[in-house]
């Protein structure tokens, strides 16, 4: 487990990349949940949020599609509404808080308050995400990984809940 702390400088941090749980191994259009690595960097004040995904495998499957749950503070959790901005390598992302069709991930078995990413043929993706505020780092948030005909399930870090800042200064107004 990782401790966490902010300061008040505008220092990102860096976050252990996650290596999503190994299975057997796979062929043809079905990947390795083995297969990739996530790092996260949050900024110092929560708002940005940079997934950096990787294949940890040279011959991994590439991605068609990133799904991150955020329900990991009840009603206070982010939300679709909350993304400001987002990109996927570097390109204004396409970006949903619907499976869709044909992800075969069943996100709705866990939560309905998730944001699904459409993403391109690649070998890495960085994806960043903008908040309209700050929230905590969830070290228990639940993701999903689609990759030819697979989707895996893996624990990830997320925005969990809202920066007490915030609360303080709506409180003042």
């Amino acid at each position: 487990m990782s401790i966490i702390t902010f300061s008040c400088s505008d220092e990102s941090v860096n976050l252990e990349p996650l290596s999503i749980a190994n299975s057997k191994r796979s062929i043809n259009s079905v990947s390795n949940s083995g297969d990739y690595n996530v790092a996260v960097t949050v900024s110092s004040d929560g708002t940005e949020w940079t997934y950096t995904i990787t294949r940890a495998v040279t011959k991994a499957k590439s991605l068609s599609h990133f799904i991150i749950d955020l329900n990991n503070c009840g009603q206070d959790s982010a939300t679709f509404a909350d993304i400001i901005s987002a990109t996927v390598n570097g390109n204004p992302a396409n970006m949903s808080p619907s499976e869709g069709s044909g992800t075969g991930c069943d996100t709705q078995e866990i939560t309905t308050n998730f944001i699904k990413f459409d993403v391109q043929e690649a070998t890495s993706w960085v994806i960043i995400l903008k908040y309209n505020r700050g929230y905590e780092i969830s070290t228990t948030a639940t993701s999903w990984l689609k990759a030819g005909t697979s989707c895996h399930q893996a624990v990830i870090y997320a925005p969990g809940c809202p920066k007490g800042d915030v609360f303080e200064e709506l409180s003042t107004l």
